[in-house]
């Protein structure tokens, strides 16, 4: 645990270098970043080391005081989420230090760097934290650390009042943790929990967890807060971050042996509500940073699904379904960590070179920007499911899982094989259009004329993720042993029907991965060769039909609009509003056209409700005195009241 310790001392003293130099803006940025880089490389030592050996390590410093013990605990499910937080913080961090540098001069990045390092730090305690004090202060320093990297931009209102957003509903989250833990039972210790009432301690842990992972409808944040934060900050946050919570949703698991069929059910029918919703909000946003958070959204609705077969089968006692719903989530918890790290990096991009994030604007950009544009093509082909990418072996894991829950006759089963295609076919749909709107056809706007390739610093990152991908896939029926290794840490099944179980779905995986890898590489071999066969010989090039237009324009070409109207035409007073606007006069001589996405859950519901809230809180603005007096006696009462409580 001491070298674990050590990696967290440096990312803290690193980034409270980075503070303290933070006139020295060059410095500050090395120090802290590369500081972070080498913690993280240091903290991935011991995880690794408990997956392969499965013993834990546990640190427990006597504490005899209101805070109880000091307890740190490296499980194996504790060992995937610290090596995913460290695997992820690299590319950020080499991505952040060219990001950061733009703003030498212009304002104090000190507080940027101090908080970009204390993030990781707080999720690593996250993970290992075995006293419910010491959980509940670690989130909130993620909480705090997320919210000023978010607002770090926080001239602008838009950033503010995001920012702001953000901080309300990850506090919301904490409320919802504090009577979690008081019914989890009253000894402090994580380890020994014993649930008093089941049931509601399953729905707080939903709640709480579920905010932080985004699920709907407990989403508002995401796209808030993607959408203003630095790139490097939200790929960080869409990484790896948002899967802090499915870590609580797991851990709650552990202390709970017989869940009713329902628990499985309800997380099933979330899952989809979260997956379907998220990828129709993300067809008709233009804003790439929103629609690449809101696909986010509709991930952690794919991940909820699988922990709900899981679930169902621990309820069932059918160890196959619990086999197959832990790696379809554990597995796209890290795939989906590795993709949308990618494909935020390749926007970040684009918008940093091109200075655009509307969809409808761009165009063109795989002459400008090729390297960019090819890892954006596995990013995109890998969230698609494409065969030896990543992405495809989870969802494997999730269809098959659903198909044996089927012939369970789970009615949510057979929910899921009837609605989870058309998830795929829409998100198909959705970045087939983004990749084309951004880099093919010709440019919508001047500034794409100016772009220029990625910095080796992007590049090398995407690269990075884009490898990471590629392994995932590939190396999958090594890693998936491995993790299966978890499977019995969180349910209570037997080790080696678990290891029996995932050897026979690994053998099944070799073989489909094995063919279509085959396959693949015969496509590239009769590709290179017509190429070959080709070079010398003379190709003739003219101009096509144009259908009578001899110079078309760029708008003359689909937008990334047009290319989802037919299917937004069906959802659209669901998903979008659109509005019209025209010069007076008999003969109309311009007509403005504008539409834009439209999140009813948000609309509907969270705006009204903050509303009313907002009113109670000026109705009680009595209480806020001003005088020192008055504020003395509040915290005097306080006192008193928990007093009486404790002695009745």
């Amino acid at each position: 645990m001491l070298l674990e310790i050590f990696s967290i001392l440096i990312f803290f003293l690193s980034g409270l270098l980075g503070l303290i130099l933070s006139k020295k803006e060059p410095i500050a940025a090395k120090i802290t970043f590369g500081g972070g880089i080498l913690a993280s490389i240091l903290s991935l030592v011991l995880p690794i080391m408990v997956l392969v050996t499965k013993h834990s390590l546990i640190l427990s410093l006597p504490w005899n005081r209101l805070l109880g013990d000091f307890v740190l605990e490296i499980d194996p499910l504790s060992s995937l989420f610290l090596i995913l937080i460290a695997l992820l913080y690299i590319p950020a961090a080499i991505y952040g230090r060219d990001y950061i540098s733009k703003w030498f001069g212009k304002k104090s990045i000190g507080a940027s760097c101090f908080f970009f390092n204390l993030l990781p730090l707080s999720m690593m305690f996250v993970v290992m934290a075995r006293t419910s004090l010491l959980f509940i202060i670690a989130w909130e320093v993620m909480s705090v650390a997320s919210f000023f990297l978010v607002s770090f931009e926080n001239e602008d209102k838009r950033v503010q009042r995001s920012g702001l957003i953000y901080l309300i509903t990850t506090n919301v989250a904490t409320l919802f943790l504090i009577p979690f833990f008081i019914l989890m039972g009253s000894d402090n210790n994580f380890i020994n929990f014993h649930p008093l009432s089941n049931s509601f301690v399953f729905l707080l842990a939903i709640i709480a967890f579920g905010i932080k992972s985004g699920l709907i409808p407990f989403h508002i944040w995401v796209f808030k807060a993607y959408s203003v934060a630095p790139i490097h900050v939200a790929v960080f946050m869409s990484a790896a971050m948002i899967k802090i919570g499915f870590y609580g949703i797991l851990r709650t698991f552990t202390f709970i042996n017989e869940p009713p069929v329902w628990w499985g059910t309800f997380l099933i029918v979330l899952g989809l509500v979260s997956a379907l919703l998220g990828i129709l909000m993300t067809l008709v946003q233009k804003d790439i940073k929103k629609f690449l958070a809101y696909s986010s959204i509709e991930n952690m609705g794919i991940i909820t699904l699988a922990l709900g077969i899981a679930l169902l089968g621990q309820s069932l006692n059918v160890t196959i379904l619990m086999v197959l719903g832990t790696l379809g989530a554990l597995y796209h918890i890290i795939n989906h960590a590795f993709i949308k790290g990618l494909l935020f990096l390749g926007a970040g991009s684009v918008i940093e070179n091109c200075k655009i994030n509307n969809l409808n604007l761009m165009g063109g950009l795989i002459k400008k920007m090729p390297k960019t544009a090819f890892f954006f093509l596995i990013g995109s082909l890998a969230i698609l499911g494409a065969p030896i990418l990543n992405g495809f072996v989870s969802e494997f894991f999730i269809y098959l899982g659903a198909f044996q829950g089927s012939v369970l006759k789970s009615a949510s089963c057979i929910l899921t094989l009837v609605v989870l295609p058309m998830v795929a076919a829409l998100v198909l749909l959705a970045f087939a259009g983004a990749f084309s709107m951004i880099f093919l056809g010709h440019p919508r706007s001047p500034q794409i004329q100016e772009a220029f390739e990625a910095k080796k610093s992007a590049l090398f990152s995407m690269g990075y993720l884009a490898i990471g991908c590629v392994v995932l896939g590939l190396g999958a029926v090594f890693i998936v042993p491995i993790i299966s290794e978890i499977i019995p840490t969180i349910f209570f099944t037997s080790e080696k029907t678990t290891q029996a179980l995932s050897l026979n779905i690994v053998n099944i995986l070799y073989y489909i991965l094995a063919y279509s890898f085959i396959l693949i590489s015969l496509i590239a071999i009769f590709y290179f060769l017509r190429r070959r066969v080709l070079i010398k010989r003379k190709v003739d090039s003219t101009i096509t039909w144009d259908c009578g237009f001899i110079k078309p324009s760029f708008r003359m070409q689909y937008s990334y609009s047009s290319f989802s109207e037919m299917f937004v035409d069906f959802w659209q007073k669901i998903l979008v509003r659109i509005y019209y606007q025209s010069s007076d006069g008999i003969f109309v001589k311009s007509i403005t056209f504008t539409s834009t996405g439209f999140d009813f859950v948000n609309k509907k519901i969270f705006q009204p409700a903050f509303e009313i809230f907002s009113f109670i809180l000026l109705k009680l603005k009595f209480l806020q005195q001003g005088k020192v007096q008055i504020y003395i006696l509040y915290i005097f009462m306080t006192l008193l009241f928990l007093l009486i409580w404790k002695l009745w």
